[in-house]
């Protein structure tokens, strides 16, 4: 994947207008962009056949869940059969398996002898349903809401005691603010719906595990100010203490505190009855792997400066996989991801084995007896399920999630670059431009859109992301930035963004794309771009607000303009996210204030497109509506697009409306004559001082 870094670009062959760079004619149009692939997560298997010993053949079924484009969001159940290899959706059309707890879900759903158990987002309810009986069989309500609003997540069943337990989250306390939310660790009896709370009075729960014997419940739990991955602990609860019937006295321990982020405990137990917990912990500076037992105490599995974890915005997260054979893990190299096995209760110190893969990220990482299973991505291929035999090293896609429709000379395949910052390296994701054209160099440099992830405690990876490639075969670089903060790159350089949001991570997606321009010479530093999305969005507007004049255009989605707000008015679980990302709220409301783009509006030197649902709970309308008006107070090229139902993320219609309007916004400003653009037609728009610009040839 990687090529010396002044080789990648193919220029166009003619220097017209229609061939410059911006302009390249392109198969990747905004349709095949928005229809690209359906999206696939939370791969599993039937619990109940692993406990019975018939895991070395590997398992009857797998499981995983498909959001489809023109499906509004919904999550479908997807049963695939090892043996036929034929797929189905055993579930009801309407059904939406996902949770709404922590508003972001996850952990929604788990199959045990045939049967699923999951969360029905339409109500909340937990519901059962047998996969082997038809549609026919009615799915049946486990919990009864009864109207209330109460969630459920992360659900294992327990056999013997005939319950699921799971995370609760209730919000009918007080009236629904966030501080009156409660969340819980609770049992729920599949025979009556009743609910008894096993665990109680931390802020958070998430990820409980069952020991093989059912006698140990392992969980993770954290309390205010912090998020998962700043601290959390990894508690471990006797079962046989009582009959479960309430509240455990006896909590035990085992890792994990306000500074060290753990995550997905798992517990086996060895042939001589041992019991051994393993988990992710970046007590080194790193999340690494461990494990704990009585005779061994803590130990690592596997001693690298690496991340093979990830911040845990939602449940149900794999990030590795153990059992009493195998132990399988991944962690990065050159930024790209590679898998490792080694022999579970190995010498401490023993080397680890790397698994050939033609994928280079990897989630929802499954062990099935010699079975390897997993959702598998690269920067050429969307993103497939994945069986892997360990015995043979052979790698079998069950499925991938859409085919490429162009021919894969026309991908950019990104190469990691590292750009300075006050606080050493960052890095970034480099997408040069694409053309099947041959010719001489043309004598111009690309256009160049920088583009600032989510979270932000988050991650730009390098899987393949049309609407990226839509950009390079246009003849755009892209250039996608994990500034201070991201995850990734350990501890240490995750907490540079502690205090500085709105500063660090401007200072480096500026930096980022002067070096690419001025350094490496590989962008038309006088016709750089910027755009992201949600926390990117409040980077895109930071930036055009607080380094006027650096980036000649910008998008924003969803953008948010004033964190006062967002501080004021949240959910539970980000309710003290800017606690450590700016300064306790209300007692840094000055820093606040400064740091929101909505109050230095006049400061802006830039054309803006701002994209903005009417239904966002995050970010209100108006501020959206705000910045439009002080660009076009200033002259400034600028537009707004309002969309009616839509909230904080659009559905494929709306992305595709965005990104055509994009498109011939961007050119407008940056002077570029697109190949074959696309007329936006949208009710709820205002633009200003638009220009039809030509470029020079």
């Amino acid at each position: 994947h990687f090529f010396p870094l002044t080789h990648n670009i193919i220029h166009a062959m003619s220097s017209h207008a229609d061939d410059a760079y911006g302009g390249w004619p392109s198969a990747i149009g905004v349709d095949m962009v928005c229809q690209a692939a359906i999206r696939i997560s939370s791969l599993q298997v039937d619990e109940g056949e692993r406990s019975s010993g018939s895991a070395e053949d590997g398992p009857r079924c797998l499981y995983w869940l498909e959001e489809r484009p023109g499906n509004a969001g919904k999550a479908t159940l997807v049963e695939y059969d090892v043996t036929s290899t034929q797929r189905r959706d055993p579930l009801a059309k309407e059904t939406n398996v996902a949770s709404r707890c922590h508003e972001y879900g996850g952990g929604a759903y788990v199959v045990q002898h045939g049967i699923v158990y999951y969360s029905d987002k339409s109500d909340g309810n937990i519901y059962c349903s047998p996969l082997h009986g038809g549609k026919d069989e009615r799915a049946k309500a486990v919990t009864h809401n009864d109207g209330k609003d109460l969630r459920y997540a992360d659900m294992i069943v327990h056999d013997a005691r005939g319950c699921i337990i799971c995370v609760q989250e209730d919000h009918t306390k007080g009236t629904g603010l966030p501080h009156e939310v409660v969340n819980t660790l609770v049992k729920v009896s599949l025979y009556d719906g009743n609910v008894l709370v096993l665990a109680q009075g931390r802020d958070f729960y998430s990820s409980p595990c069952l020991s093989p014997d059912g006698r140990f419940l392992a969980y993770v739990a954290w309390d205010f100010p912090n998020m998962p991955w700043d601290g959390a602990d990894i508690c471990l609860i006797d079962l046989n203490e009582s009959s479960m019937s309430s509240s455990y006295s006896s909590v035990r321990h085992v890792a994990g505190g306000k500074d060290e982020s753990v995550m997905q405990p798992t517990l086996l137990q060895a042939k001589d009855g041992s019991h051994h917990l393993y988990f992710i912990s970046d007590r080194s500076g790193y999340w690494n792997l461990y494990s704990h037992s009585i005779a061994t105490g803590i130990i690592n599995v596997h001693q690298v400066d690496k991340d093979m974890g990830e911040p845990q915005w939602k449940f149900g997260a794999s990030v590795y996989a153990v059992d009493n054979t195998a132990t399988v893990f991944t962690y990065p190299e050159e930024g790209y991801n590679h898998l490792y096995t080694t022999s579970t209760f190995a010498k401490e110190g023993t080397p680890p084995s790397r698994i050939k893969s033609e994928f280079n990220f990897f989630s929802s990482i499954r062990l099935y007896g010699s079975h390897l299973l997993y959702i598998g991505s690269s920067p050429a291929s969307f993103p497939a399920i994945v069986d892997y035999n360990i015995n043979t090293n052979e790698e079998h896609v069950v499925y991938r999630s859409g085919e490429l429709k162009v021919d894969r000379a026309i991908i950019s395949v990104p190469r990691q670059i590292e750009f300075p910052t006050p606080e050493g390296p960052a890095y970034a994701w480099l997408y040069e431009p694409v053309s099947r054209k041959e010719g001489h160099p043309s004598k111009e440099l690309p256009p160049m859109i920088a583009h600032s992830h989510g979270g932000p405690t988050g991650a730009a990876t390098p899987g393949l992301d049309m609407a990226i490639q839509f950009w390079t075969s246009r003849g755009y670089s892209y250039l996608d930035v994990n500034y201070r903060g991201s995850t990734g790159h350990g501890r240490v350089f995750r907490n540079l963004l502690r205090g500085k949001w709105g500063v660090a991570d401007v200072e480096d997606i500026v930096s980022a794309s002067r070096h690419v321009a001025e350094v490496l010479h590989l962008a038309d530093p006088d016709r750089l771009a910027i755009q992201g999305e949600s926390a990117g969005g409040f980077s895109v507007l930071a930036a055009l607000t607080f380094s006027p004049g650096v980036f000649k255009v910008g998008a924003s989605y969803y953008g948010i303009g004033d964190v006062e707000a967002l501080a004021k008015d949240t959910h539970k679980f980000e309710s003290k996210y800017l606690d450590l990302l700016i300064g306790p709220y209300p007692e840094a409301t000055q820093l606040y204030k400064e740091r929101s783009p909505i109050h230095a509006v006049s400061s802006i030197r830039s054309s803006v497109v701002l994209f903005q649902g009417l239904e966002d709970a995050v970010v209100p309308p108006n501020q959206a509506r705000e910045m439009f008006e002080a660009v076009k107070a200033q002259g400034l090229q600028g537009a707004l697009l309002l969309f009616e139902g839509e909230g904080h993320g659009f559905t494929n219609e709306t992305d595709r409306k965005c990104l055509a309007y994009q498109e011939s916004f961007f050119a407008r400003v940056l002077r570029i004559k697109p190949h074959a653009p696309e007329k936006v037609e949208h009710d709820n728009m205002q633009e200003c001082n638009l220009k039809e610009g030509e470029r020079d040839a």
